[in-house]
């Protein structure tokens, strides 16, 4: 049995954050009816992961062999120790079957300079790394372009925009398949926009160019009815105001234009990058929840997470706001691949915390990021095995991560025939016919 105590500092009861100095009893059966805390010198987190580490730790050896960890240390019944703990009546078991938990951390030693660099520049490599796998053939930018190819058969020379669009994907892929398109890349960093110029350059693909943008919210620089088709992959989640980025995205395509977009619906590395956020955070430190539900350290509020990749990953929300912002829903799709995080644990820690990167630097700048037990927290994701799992050669990836891809087409509405005029106007010069107007409906 386990003798567990909550956190004294949590009022609220939140989840068992200390795991006491442990004794157990009666080694067959590791279920004891009665429990004894024997005391808490050095405070553990007790997170899901370590206390099952104990507990197969403990079924694997038998709480007697060779192999079991070294946070386990054997007390005898006449041991000295014992004086020292509290008055507690012991049942008279065999005296090698009380152990207790030691000071030592909960795995083998950890390097916790994996997780003390949070250079720009390492984080904007393991960015890179991650995002090009978004090629692989179950990715979303092989299934933007499939879907592109559908509802741009027969345009001619159509005029893409492709929002959030990172270092210049999938921008790049529908230039290289559209040759007579004129593609335009939109990101708010100007970062970004350099190392899609550059993949442009690479590639040689003279039809597409850059553009900044303030956000997705805010497209003041196209004019109404402007494109065939307007592309997102995974920008969208990271938006202030997805509904008002959408009714952008309507106002800014033509008639019978197009919208691919796709948003994260299972990501495991989400929950991993909390449970770094928050041991970086708290540290070696009692915690609790203020009245906003953050994380309190003293006087210390933790950073709230900025990026939230799982935002629109609720049923049929992205479907509703589509509908809402008069884009129609034509076809939803899902699929999922893995993500590589490479074979260097103190890469590995970037490319995991890319969604927080902006509150370590935060934590890093008020001398407040506890880097060791940062490095610590991820070893312990990386033993748990399903949030990121580790290869025979090293490799580490984050794996089952699904997305949903989702088609939606702008209609004719009212006001369309009158808005097509005063463009025709503009270009020719005069005052164009109803005839030369006339547009045929098409659902």
């Amino acid at each position: 049995a386990i003798g567990l105590i909550n956190n004294p500092w949590n009022n609220k009861g939140n989840t068992l954050r200390y795991l006491t100095k442990i004794m157990f009893s009666h080694v067959a059966a590791l279920s004891l009816p009665s429990a004894s805390v024997i005391g808490a010198s050095r405070h553990i987190p007790a997170s899901s992961i370590a206390l099952s580490r104990v507990v197969n730790s403990l079924h694997s050896s038998h709480l007697a062999s060779q192999s079991t960890p070294r946070f386990l240390t054997t007390l005898r019944q006449n041991d000295r120790t014992m004086n020292r703990l509290p008055n507690m009546a012991y049942p008279s078991y065999p005296p090698l079957t009380r152990r207790w938990l030691s000071t030592h951390r909960i795995c083998d030693h950890i390097d916790g300079n994996i997780a003390k660099d949070l250079s720009p520049e390492e984080f904007d490599n393991a960015y890179r790394f991650v995002y090009h796998q978004h090629s692989h053939p179950h990715g979303p930018w092989l299934r933007t372009l499939q879907a592109a190819q559908k509802v741009l058969h027969g345009i001619h020379s159509p005029r893409i925009l492709v929002i959030g669009s990172g270092p210049g994907e999938p921008a790049a892929t529908l230039a290289t398949n559209f040759e007579d398109a004129d593609v335009i890349s939109a990101h708010s960093t100007t970062k970004c926009l350099d190392w899609a110029s550059h993949r442009f350059h690479k590639h040689g693909l003279s039809n597409a160019t850059t553009k900044l943008i303030p956000s997705m919210e805010k497209l003041d620089m196209f004019a109404d009815g402007s494109f065939d088709l307007v592309a997102s992959c995974y920008g969208l989640a990271n938006t202030v105001n997805p509904q008002e980025a959408l009714h952008e995205i309507h106002r800014v395509l033509k008639p019978g234009g197009s919208f691919l977009v796709s948003v994260w619906e299972n990501a495991p590395a989400e929950p991993a990058a909390d449970i770094i956020l928050r041991t970086a955070c708290v540290g070696p430190n009692p915690w609790h929840k203020g009245k906003d539900n953050r994380d309190v350290v003293g006087n210390f509020a933790c950073p709230v997470r900025s990026k939230q990749p799982m935002s629109l990953s609720k049923p049929h929300l992205l479907e509703n706001m589509l509908e809402k912002a008069n884009l129609p829903v034509v076809e939803v799709a899902n699929d999922e691949y893995p993500l590589k995080l490479g074979k260097t644990k103190d890469f590995a820690f970037k490319a995991l915390t890319l969604p927080i990167r902006t509150e370590l630097h935060e934590l890093d700048k008020v001398n407040h990021y506890h880097f060791q037990d940062a490095a610590e927290a991820f070893e312990d994701v990386l033993k748990e095995g399903f949030m990121v799992k580790q290869h025979e050669d090293g490799e580490m990836l984050v794996p089952y991560n699904e997305y949903k891809f989702v088609a939606a087409r702008r209609q004719f509405e009212d006001g369309d025939m009158a808005k097509q005029t005063k463009a025709l106007q503009r270009s020719t010069g005069r005052r164009a016919s109803g005839k030369a107007m006339h547009l045929e409906l098409v659902d």
